[in-house]
C-alpha cells in the first residue's frame, strides 16, 4: 500500500522526486521501456510504479525495498542515489554495467529472441 504525498516531509519529497527520476530513466532505457516491464523486473505492480513516478502516492518502506532489490541494489545504494545528485541515466548505466547486461538489438523479425542477457532478466539473476 502507498501513502498520499501530502503527508510527506521535505526529505521524503526529495526521495520521491529522485525515485521518479530513476523510474523515468529506467522507462527510457531500451531494455525496459514500459511500466509493465519495470513491474515485472521489480515485482511491484505497474500501477504503483506509475503513481510513484507521477507523485500521486509514495512507496512504503517494504515496497521501496522490493523495488531496490528488483534492480539489484541494496536499500543503502538506492538511498545514496536518492540523496545524491547522480544523473539517473548514469545510475541506470552503472546498474547495467555492474550486472554486465547487454542491450538487445532491435529486430524486425520476432521469430527468435536474442540469446544475450537483457536488463529485464535482472530479476532472475539477482533472485
Amino acid at each position: 500500500m502507498s501513502k498520499p504525498l501530502q503527508t510527506s516531509s521535505s526529505s521524503e519529497r526529495l526521495i520521491n522526486k529522485r525515485l521518479a527520476e530513476l523510474i523515468s530513466a529506467l522507462l527510457e532505457d531500451e531494455d525496459i521501456g514500459s511500466f509493465r516491464a519495470l513491474a515485472k523486473l521489480t515485482g511491484i505492480g505497474h500501477e504503483a510504479i506509475y503513481k510513484w513516478s507521477n507523485f500521486i502516492t509514495a512507496p512504503t518502506l517494504d515496497k521501496l525495498t522490493d523495488f531496490a532489490y528488483g534492480l539489484g541494489l541494496s536499500m543503502s545504494e538506492l538511498m545514496e542515489f536518492a540523496e545524491g545528485d547522480e544523473d539517473p541515466h548514469h545510475a541506470v548505466a552503472r546498474i547495467k554495467k555492474r550486472h554486465q547486461f547487454k542491450s538487445s538489438p532491435k529486430k524486425k523479425s520476432t521469430s527468435q529472441p536474442n540469446p544475450s542477457k537483457t536488463f529485464s532478466e535482472l530479476a532472475t539473476i539477482t533472485s
